[in-house]
């Protein structure tokens, strides 16, 4: 009898990924708390917030446990998972659509595989990833401020600026309601994940076709992860300076050109917390891609007949 695939349909996809996101966030959320301290600690010192600078990953995580307990590594991770499960899900999803139907249809051409140039892989998944991660930023950005607001909250004299996710919306609308400044930042944010989403996707794709796909490395975890690591780092670290802008203006509710000069005498703050960002990509962002694909490879293959 011949074989048939049953590939996941698109709600079994959508939980496939939030699934696979829910993990690899909460695993990861120590290592990204540290990132967007190191990432603000300039401006908590020059605040009084906090009395000296970090020395670094390991420093930042044994003071926090210190003087805030180890459960103050998942502070905000409740936020980053309501975002990040609906918008990783949509993510996957609408790049998957992109790929499969509206690219096809704009460029009058079925999807590239192997045999194709590998600039013609690369610019097409990097484009079906750029509008994906353009379109669900839009609607869970809020949730993306919130988490930062709350991952920056450092304990004074025994207490946290904000008690919980309701209360940075209370403090952030105020008596009269300021919408603006839950989407401070949006416009770069949009474009910094309109490139690392086209980097993270296109990368991955494109060399996936070329390093593992017809081998015996195709189906293998620890390979797919390995690529995924690579290429996540990659995009995560040419978009950094973009993610330290959109932070410092979700934070300080400074306009773009405001933190441009307030960083630009020191270049080198624009990369801060960059060395757990690699920790962090590779336990989330990598794990994300390969997990994804992995269980999503494994539904298919259960589905012959």
């Amino acid at each position: 009898m011949a074989e048939r695939h049953n590939q996941p349909g698109v709600l079994e996809k959508f939980f496939l990924a939030g699934g696979v996101s829910v993990i690899s966030k909460s695993a990861a959320a120590p290592f990204e708390r540290v990132k967007l301290l190191l990432q603000y600690q300039e401006e908590l010192v020059r605040l009084g917030i906090l009395p000296e600078p970090f020395k670094g990953i390991t420093d930042c995580c044994k003071r926090l446990v210190k003087t805030e307990g180890l459960r103050s590594l998942w502070r905000g991770n409740l936020a980053n998972v309501m975002r990040y499960f609906p918008q990783q899900s949509l993510v996957f999803s609408l790049n998957e659509y992109y790929n499969a139907v509206v690219l096809p249809a704009v460029w009058g051409r079925a999807p590239p595989n192997s045999e194709d140039r590998y600039s013609t892989r690369f610019f097409w998944h990097a484009g079906c990833g750029s509008a994906a991660g353009a379109m669900s930023l839009l609607l869970f950005y809020p949730l993306e401020v919130s988490r930062t607001k709350l991952a920056n909250d450092l304990k004074m004299k025994g207490k946290w600026e904000f008690d919980g996710h309701l209360d940075v919306y209370r403090r952030i609308l105020g008596p009269r309601a300021h919408v603006e400044d839950l989407y401070r930042g949006y416009l770069v944010s949009s474009y910094g994940a309109g490139i690392y989403r086209g980097l993270y996707f296109g990368l991955y794709g494109a060399l996936k076709s070329i390093v593992l796909t017809g081998s015996s490395k195709q189906d293998d975890f620890l390979a797919n992860f390995a690529l995924a690591w690579m290429t996540t780092n990659m995009s995560a670290f040419a978009t950094y300076p973009i993610d330290t802008i959109r932070r410092r203006m979700m934070m300080n509710g400074f306009s773009f050109s405001e933190v441009l000069l307030d960083v630009g005498a020191t270049p080198r703050l624009l990369y801060k917390g960059a060395g757990a960002n690699i920790l962090r990509s590779g336990v989330a962002g990598a794990f994300m891609l390969a997990g994804y694909d992995q269980v999503q490879a494994s539904l298919t293959s259960r589905g012959k007949v």
